[in-house]
């Protein structure tokens, strides 16, 4: 097996954002003058994607959010040359080659994020090669489940603050991450601040959970030194990068003089910089990225590291090649969650950034220097979500209950993880009657978006948006997209024998619900209902484009 193409590309997020209000987050910027909101330059509405694709039809896929365009021609330009030709299997080979050829100007940064995009497209190839999960590969499975934490609780609000800890409590998270807002800058004042944020996530989550704090580089060594006895008495699981990430002395004095554990490693980018951390015992946990720290081959290599020295590994963000590597080692105990949110600071693009199936070979694409995703999980081409084709199994997954009537989240998790175990090839949600039209508005939000969460892009879901209302089946349908729907479910507007509405009625509320989403649509019931003739579905399959300058997604009829 050789590699025969390396294709970057840049999505850049032109979707909905959410901007960062009050005192969001502290970071490096705040010790600064600045006239903007400093956690903007600390937002990631861009990434690279790398496809490497082999002589058997194998399509491997990494990527890297760090200065994506930069990353793009570092790629191009440099990586690409140095891998094509070689075989996927010779891994070790292909990383020292990409590490030690750009070692003038690429050991640190955006050029070890780039050839961590590259190494774990190899990593994605070789796994589907071997026909193995990847953490397979590593040693197998040290852990029966990956045990995750929750990570957001930006500074925001304290009752808000409040509320969406209480919210993740129930729905069986035991350790949660929270955000400073306030650092140096703000004095005395800003350490008030933030006792107040983190004595009132406490005041929630109780004693009996973990709680994490992090600081994201906006403390300097002496704020520090001045915050953290008075942070002791919420007994913090950890204090992240209070200070920034080159101050290696001021983490190991903080580390040594504070009994609150001091963790660190986003911003470290080799094996050798955490051998000095470790040396040092600047940090108690490591948080490298895997997409930073030169891939899956490096920070393999750092988990034994890690290991030797008895320090644990908790790897920075949720993205799946994390999960490999904690799920491999003894040494990682857990993990980095962050839910599926509107797009704010950029770790939730992960959720909305969809491909064409890889792993089997497809037309090449035509050549462009970018590829950018205008609205949420719209894949960056039209024509090949009217050409895909789910084959299989989609069965329709209840929603499950308490006795008191109240939606079971842990119940419909359990329910989800089963279906997929058993080898379904998707599923369908929200397709029973009642769930269509009983359910209320905020339930069904939270059944939608608790089941895509869990679901982790496992299999494609396709979600039963019917109402009435076009206005609001549009609605519906637009936030299943955003969440990640494979396809919508849409019975026609009708109801039993007596409330119909003409064939050309329905053909127009299929044509403006297809104006408003960008997935296929499957018409659910028709041939049996009585509400179309062959003809009208003869034509809906083929839908026009006369309305619209883009391909229609194109409806499917289901019985």
């Amino acid at each position: 097996m050789k590699i025969t193409s390396v294709r970057a590309r840049v999505f850049e997020w032109k979707g909905k954002t959410v901007p960062p209000q009050g005192n969001f987050c502290s970071n490096a910027m705040d010790l600064l003058y600045s006239p903007q909101e400093t956690m903007s330059t600390f937002r990631f509405h861009g990434w690279t994607v790398v496809e490497i694709e082999t002589d058997t039809g194998i399509v491997g896929l990494g990527n890297v959010a760090l200065a994506p365009r930069i990353a793009k021609a570092i790629i191009d330009q440099y990586l690409a040359p140095l891998v094509i030709g070689h075989d996927p299997w010779d891994y070790e080979y292909l990383n020292q080659r990409m590490y030690r050829a750009t070692h003038a100007w690429g050991r640190k940064g955006v050029g070890m994020a780039a050839i961590s995009a590259v190494d774990l497209a190899i990593w994605d190839v070789l796994g589907k090669s071997g026909k193995k999960p990847v953490f397979k590969l590593l040693g197998g499975r040290t852990k029966e489940k990956i045990p995750c934490y929750y990570s957001k609780l930006y500074r925001t609000d304290l009752k808000q603050m409040q509320a969406e800890a209480e919210t993740f409590l129930n729905q069986g998270f035991k350790a949660f991450k929270m955000r400073f807002g306030y650092g140096p800058a703000h004095g005395q004042q800003g350490v008030v601040e933030n006792l107040k944020s983190v004595e009132a996530v406490r005041e929630v989550i109780g004693y009996d959970n973990d709680l994490m704090l992090e600081c994201y580089m906006g403390w300097n060594l002496e704020y520090a030194k001045r915050i953290c006895p008075k942070l002791e008495k919420f007994q913090p699981r950890w204090l992240e990068e209070p200070v920034i990430a080159d101050d290696i002395d001021g983490y190991a004095e903080l580390n040594q003089l504070t009994s609150i554990p001091i963790s660190g490693g986003e911003h470290e980018f080799s094996l050798y910089g955490f051998k000095q951390l470790l040396d040092k015992k600047a940090v108690s946990v490591v948080q490298y990225d895997t997409n930073r720290v030169g891939g899956i081959t490096m920070a393999h290599k750092i988990n034994a590291l890690c290991e030797a020295y008895s320090v644990p590994v908790i790897p920075h963000a949720g993205q799946m090649h994390n999960y490999h590597l904690t799920m491999s080692s003894v040494n990682a105990p857990m993990s980095e969650y962050f839910p599926m949110h509107d797009v704010e600071v950029g770790n939730e693009l992960f959720y909305y950034i969809r491909l064409p199936a890889a792993g089997r070979r497809q037309a090449r694409p035509r050549p462009q220097s970018e590829d950018r995703v205008p609205r949420p999980v719209q894949h960056h081409r039209v024509s090949e979500i009217m050409n895909r084709r789910y084959q299989g199994v989609f069965p329709v997954v209840p929603t499950t209950f308490t006795e008191a009537g109240e939606l079971d989240l842990p119940s419909q998790k359990r329910c989800i993880d089963f279906m997929i175990d058993a080898g379904s090839n998707g599923l369908c949600i929200l397709a029973n009657f009642s769930e269509q039209f009983v359910l209320a508005d905020d339930e069904r939000e939270l059944l939608t978006r608790t089941i895509f969460e869990h679901v982790a892009g496992r299999v494609p879901v396709i979600v039963t948006t019917t109402h009435f209302g076009t206005k609001v089946c549009a609605e519906r349908s637009r936030r299943a997209q955003d969440m990640g729907a494979a396809m919508v479910m849409v019975m026609p507007p009708y109801h039993g024998a007596t409330i119909r509405v003409s064939e050309a009625q329905v053909y127009e509320f299929y044509a403006r619900l297809s104006d408003a989403i960008s997935i296929p649509i499957m018409i659910q019931d028709a041939p049996v209902a009585g509400t179309s003739s062959r003809a009208w579905r003869a034509r809906s399959s083929r839908w026009p484009t006369s309305r619209s300058r883009r391909p229609r997604p194109r409806p499917s009829c289901a019985s």
